[in-house]
């Protein structure tokens, strides 16, 4: 019993199940703070060029389109890192 305990204190990125799962924990704090920045800062302006209809609304559209890709290939990642945690052993054998 001891020996298994003995792999949960050792340090996150030295164990191989350590590694995806802090890159996975890394993609999804990328794709919340995305989130909240499209929400919180690039939605309003997008809404204020769509309300004027001038030539910022092109703009306004392809940096939210630019946002969203990042965004997607971020939860990508996390769904490729939930694979192969799902295939490794989170006691290191």
């Amino acid at each position: 019993m001891t020996q298994d305990t003995a792999h949960l204190t050792a340090p996150l990125l030295s164990v191989p199940y350590g590694r995806p799962l802090a890159f996975k924990f890394v993609c999804v704090t990328l794709a919340v703070l995305l989130g909240g920045y499209n929400r919180m800062i690039h939605l309003p302006r997008s809404q204020a060029a769509t309300a004027d209809g001038g030539p910022a609304y092109p703009d306004a559209q392809r940096g939210f389109d630019r946002l969203l890709a990042v965004e997607a290939v971020a939860m990508l990642a996390v769904l490729a890192a939930a694979g192969v945690l799902g295939h490794t052993a989170p006691s290191g054998e």
